[in-house]
C-alpha cells in the first residue's frame, strides 16, 4: 500500500510539474512571455481586419466564450493532462531519450569508422551547418510522419482526434491522442539523436546549435512569427510567394478544415517547400477563407468534447460515431 501511495505521489507530482511546466518552458509554444506576443499579434491583426470595431472590439473577438468555453476547447485541456500522464507512466519509465541515442551512434560510428582528426570547419560553422541540418530534419519528419498520419488508415484514426476540434486555440496544438503523441516523441529522439551522434562523431563538442533562448535559433524565429495563430481563428496570411517557403498560420487553418481536400493540403510545420516538392500545398491571401472547423459527421469516430471517447473510440475502429450537435461558427 505504501508503495502504490508513493507511485501515485510521485506520478502526481510530475504530472503537475509536467503540465504547468510548460508555461516556463521557451521550447514549447505556450511559453508565457510567447502567449504575450501572440496576443499583441493577435490584436493587431483583428484590428486591422475589424477597423471599425477597435482595441476593445479586437479584445472581445481573442477572447470570445464562443471559443475558451466551447466543449471542444475544454477536451483540449483535458488531453493536456491525458498526455503528460501517458507520458510518464509508459515513457518516462524506459529512459529514452535523444542524448542516449545520440551517445549510442557516436559509440558505433567511432568504433566503425574510428575516430575523425577533426576539420578545418570553424565553431561558428559547425554550430551553424549542425543549427540548419537539425531544423530541416525536424521539420521534413513532421511533415513526413503528418502525412502518414492523414493516409495510414489507422494512424488517421488517432489523428482524428487532433482534427475534431470545432474551434481552435494554441492548446489545441496538445490536443492530440496519446499513441500519436508518443509517434511525435519517439519521432524526436531518433531524429534529433541520430543527427546529433553523427556530427559529435565528426566535430564533438563542436556540436552545438545556435539557439535563442535555449532553443534552435530557426525554431525561435518561426515560433515569433506567429506560429501559436495557427491554432486559432486569426486570419494572418504570408501572401502566396511567402507561403512557397514558409507556412502561415492561414494554410495550417485550412488544414483544420471540415473539408476533406483542404485537410489534404499544408502537411507541413514550419518549411512550406515539403508541401511544394510534394504536391499538397495550398496557399492563401489576406482574405479569411470562412472557414469551418473539426471533421464532417461521417468522418468522426468519437465525440469531439468527450475525454473517453476520444481515448478510446479511435481505437475500436468504428467508421463514425453520433456527431455532437452543430454550433455556430466561432467569431471572426
Amino acid at each position: 500500500m505504501d508503495n502504490l501511495t508513493q507511485w501515485l505521489s510521485e506520478v502526481f507530482g510530475g504530472l503537475v510539474a509536467d503540465t504547468f511546466g510548460m508555461v516556463v518552458d521557451p521550447a514549447r509554444r505556450i511559453f508565457l512571455p510567447g502567449l504575450a506576443v501572440t496576443l499583441v499579434l493577435a490584436v493587431a491583426v483583428t484590428m486591422h481586419t475589424h477597423r471599425s470595431e477597435g482595441f476593445t472590439g479586437a479584445l472581445r473577438r481573442c477572447f470570445t466564450k464562443r471559443v475558451w468555453l466551447h466543449g471542444s476547447s475544454r477536451l483540449d485541456v483535458k488531453l493536456i493532462f491525458a498526455n503528460s500522464f501517458f507520458r510518464l507512466i509508459l515513457v518516462v519509465p524506459f529512459g529514452v531519450t535523444a542524448f542516449g541515442l545520440a551517445n549510442g551512434v557516436v559509440t558505433w560510428l567511432d568504433g566503425v569508422r574510428g575516430i575523425p582528426n577533426g576539420s578545418g570547419w570553424s565553431d561558428l560553422t559547425v554550430a551553424g551547418v549542425y543549427t540548419v541540418v537539425l531544423f530541416v530534419c525536424w521539420d521534413l519528419s513532421r511533415y513526413v510522419l503528418h502525412r502518414l498520419a492523414h493516409e495510414v488508415p489507422f494512424l488517421w484514426d488517432l489523428h482524428k482526434v487532433h482534427h475534431s476540434a470545432e474551434v481552435m486555440t494554441p492548446l489545441t496544438l496538445y490536443r492530440v491522442h496519446p499513441i500519436e503523441r508518443i509517434l511525435f516523441w519517439t519521432r524526436g529522439i531518433v531524429v534529433t539523436g541520430v543527427i546529433t551522434g553523427v556530427f559529435f562523431h565528426f566535430f564533438r563538442d563542436r556540436s552545438v546549435q545556435l539557439e535563442l533562448l535555449g532553443i534552435n535559433a530557426f525554431g525561435f524565429l518561426f515560433n515569433a512569427l506567429g506560429a501559436n495563430l495557427r491554432h486559432t481563428h486569426v486570419w494572418l496570411s504570408y501572401g502566396r510567394f511567402v507561403e512557397h517557403v514558409l507556412l502561415s498560420p492561414a494554410q495550417h487553418q485550412v488544414h483544420h478544415s471540415v473539408e476533406v481536400d483542404h485537410q489534404q493540403s499544408n502537411y507541413g510545420v514550419c518549411l512550406a517547400i515539403w508541401d511544394f516538392l510534394f504536391g499538397s500545398l495550398l496557399t492563401t491571401t489576406s482574405k479569411s477563407m470562412g472557414l469551418r472547423f473539426g471533421l464532417a459527421p461521417e468522418d468522426q469516430n468519437h465525440d469531439p468534447r468527450s475525454l473517453v471517447s476520444a481515448l478510446l473510440e479511435p481505437l475500436s475502429g468504428r467508421e463514425a460515431v453520433d456527431a455532437a450537435p452543430a454550433e455556430a461558427a466561432a467569431e471572426r
